[in-house]
């Protein structure tokens, strides 16, 4: 093997494998993110917690209805 191949070679191998820290410091980089990430999240939920729909707003939501629902044409003729 000559020494430009060789040079090659060892240029292009994953040298992490072998690192001792790299798992601790993928742990920290993800405590991290999750802190931040949670940080974000309940400024957000607080956000939306706080804010209420006024009467008009509600008329609307409930003359919307629940498209989840289907109406069974069968249903029609039955008395609750």
């Amino acid at each position: 093997m000559t020494n430009e191949i060789f040079e090659k070679e060892l240029q292009g191998f994953d040298y992490s494998v072998f690192s001792k820290v790299k798992d601790s410091l993928l742990d920290e980089l993800l405590q991290k993110h999750r802190q931040d990430n949670f940080g974000k999240f309940q400024k957000f939920s607080a956000g939306i917690f706080d804010e209420r729909m006024t009467d008009e707003e509600l008329d609307y939501v409930a003359a919307a209805g629940n498209p989840a629902i289907q109406k069974n044409p069968k249903d029609e003729n039955k008395i609750f």
